[in-house]
């Protein structure tokens, strides 16, 4: 009897801290993905932002030397939308930017169960 309910707690016990951990490890990963800027190995290209529309349509800013693109991105082709030299082109801190990785697991659990009610 008493070894019975010392497995059943050693279980639970073992679930709560996997439990735990699973919250953790996607409380970090949904806010560093939230956060990074987009860095390559280039010294004279950045990205500066990047916003994905559907499956594989984004839309792209690239800082290229002085001058800033907007380009359209598809699985087939990159397309130019527009042109921006650097004093055209207002960015806006991070701050100000809520993105959706940002959330927390909790938030995101939550608006999933208002989502099906």
């Amino acid at each position: 009897m008493l070894e019975g309910l010392f497995t059943a707690l050693s279980t639970l016990l073992v679930i709560i801290v996997i439990l735990y951990l699973a919250y953790i490890a996607t409380k970090y990963v949904g806010k560093s993905a939230g956060f990074r800027r987009y860095a390559g190995n280039s010294g004279y290209i950045t990205m500066i932002d990047q916003m994905v529309l559907g499956q594989g349509m984004s839309v792209a800013v690239v800082k290229v030397s002085e001058r800033i693109f907007l380009l359209g991105v598809t699985s087939n082709q990159i397309s130019l939308l527009a042109e921006f030299e650097d004093g055209e082109w207002v960015e806006r801190p991070l701050a100000d930017v809520t993105p959706m990785g940002s959330l927390d697991f909790k938030d995101i659990i939550s608006k999933i169960k208002d989502r099906k009610r």
